[in-house]
C-alpha cells in the first residue's frame, strides 16, 4: 500500500517538531526502545538524538530502504508489529506514530498488546498516535484534504464498510499516477481503553502533543500505555 509513497513521504507530510515535547518525560538515557511503524524513520532518528538505544520496524521494505539511507548509523528491519516483539528484550520505550495501529484486526491488535505487556519493562511506556475516528465515524467524509507539493499531488478518499474504512490513495507526480488501498479498523477510544485494560495495562488519553485531555472533536488520540 505505502510503498509508493516511500520517496515522497516526507515531502507530503512535514515533520511536527512538537512531537519532542510528547516523547521527552519518557526518555530514559540509554534505554531500549523501538519505534513501531517507523516509515522514513525520522521519529527513530529523534529518540537516538535523545539518547537512547533504538530499533525501527516498519512492514513497509520501501520505507526501510528510504529510513536506511536517512539515517545509515541507526538499524531499521522489514518486520511487523508482533513479530518484531517476540523477543526477550524489553523496552522502556515503545512508539507507535503515524495511525499504524489501525491496520491491525481486532485479532492483531490484542496479539500486539499482549506482546507489548510482555516486552515493556516494568516502568516502560507505549505511546500511540492515531487518528480519532470518533470524529471520524460521526462526520464520515469521504475525501480528505488534497496535499500539494511541488510537482506532486496526494489524494485520499475513504469508503465507509461495517466496522472497516477502505482507504484509497492516489499519488500524482508530473505525468505518472499510483494507487494504492488497504483496509483500516476506525478504533475508537472506549474500545481501545478497554482493550488495552484486558490485556493488563492501563492507559492516558490525550488530544494533542500537550497532553491536553481527549476530546471528541480533536484530529488525533495519543495513549500513553504503561503496565498495571
Amino acid at each position: 500500500m505505502y510503498h509508493h509513497l516511500s520517496q515522497y513521504y516526507d515531502q507530503l507530510f512535514p515533520w511536527n517538531r512538537q512531537i519532542e515535547e510528547l516523547i521527552k518525560p519518557y526518555i530514559v538515557p540509554s534505554g531500549q526502545a523501538i519505534d513501531l511503524g517507523c516509515g522514513t524513520g525520522r521519529l527513530t532518528n529523534l529518540l537516538d538524538q535523545l539518547g537512547m538505544h533504538v530499533v525501527g520496524i516498519d512492514l513497509d521494505q520501501d520505507m526501510i530502504k528510504v529510513a536506511q539511507a536517512n539515517y545509515p548509523h541507526l538499524s531499521f528491519f522489514h518486520d511487523d508489529m508482533i513479530s518484531s516483539l517476540k523477543t526477550s528484550k524489553t523496552f522502556s520505550l515503545m512508539t507507535c506514530f503515524g495511525n499504524t495501529l489501525p491496520h491491525l484486526t481486532l485479532k492483531d491488535l490484542r496479539l500486539f498488546l499482549e506482546s507489548v505487556h510482555q516486552s515493556l519493562t516494568e516502568d516502560g511506556v507505549l505511546i500511540v498516535q492515531l487518528l480519532n475516528y470518533t470524529k471520524i465515524l460521526n462526520e464520515k467524509p469521504k475525501h480528505l484534504k488534497v496535499i500539494e507539493n511541488d510537482d506532486i499531488k496526494f489524494l485520499r478518499e475513504y469508503s465507509y464498510l461495517e466496522n472497516q474504512i477502505l482507504f484509497k490513495t492516489v499519488l500524482k507526480f508530473k505525468d505518472n499516477e499510483t494507487v494504492g488501498t488497504t483496509t483500516l479498523y476506525p478504533y475508537q477510544k472506549e474500545q481501545l481503553i478497554t482493550e488495552i485494560e484486558l490485556a493488563n495495562l492501563k492507559v492516558q488519553a490525550y488530544g494533542d502533543f500537550n497532553f491536553k485531555p481527549f476530546d471528541e472533536q480533536d484530529y488525533y488520540l495519543y495513549l500513553i500505555i504503561s503496565k498495571k
